[in-house]
């Protein structure tokens, strides 16, 4: 995936170097809540998923990126995209330290990158999941356009949107 940016932040393919940072991430409770369990337990587990995992396999432009300032460098974040199911459906992603919730980063990086999704990609189809009670990243949905497809009976909300409604 190319690297994006907002007016406040720079979406970036993860590094090696980016292995403490993800540990971090991917150990903060509200990760392990809403995300998962990724079995990430140090720096080096942090690595060899960034250097493993489908979520960071950058081919036709899909995958999670590094969400840092512009203005500093200093990691905040991760979003990205991720092909799941039917040929052309995208689901969009992302998880931030609990330390800047509420600043609107989330949201900041998932516009940029749905558009680079629906714009640059020609995704037709894109989708986000969170869980029921996850209201700040169903707002951030939301906020994307996206609308309310299904709720399922363990309380996971899928959002979405086609490429025509943007």
């Amino acid at each position: 995936m190319k690297t994006l940016t907002t007016p406040r932040l720079r979406l970036r393919q993860a590094l090696a170097e980016d292995a403490h940072f993800l540990n971090r991430l991917m150990n903060e409770q509200g990760y392990l809540t809403n995300v998962g369990d990724r079995n990430v337990r140090s720096p080096g587990d942090a690595a060899t998923y960034v250097a493993t995992a489908a979520i960071y396999d950058y081919v036709n432009g899909l995958g999670f990126n590094i969400v840092e300032t512009r203005s500093d460098a200093v990691p905040l974040g991760i979003c990205g995209l991720v092909a799941r199911g039917a040929p052309g459906i995208v689901e969009i992603g992302y998880a931030f330290l609990n330390e800047v919730a509420g600043q609107g980063f989330a949201t900041e990086a998932a516009t940029a990158t749905a558009l680079h999704a629906l714009n640059e990609l020609r995704v037709t189809e894109l989708h986000g999941i969170t869980g029921e009670t996850n209201f700040r990243s169903r707002r951030v949905l939301e906020r994307l356009g996206m609308m309310l497809i299904d709720t399922s009976s363990d309380g996971e909300c899928t959002y979405g949107m086609r490429a025509s409604t943007r």
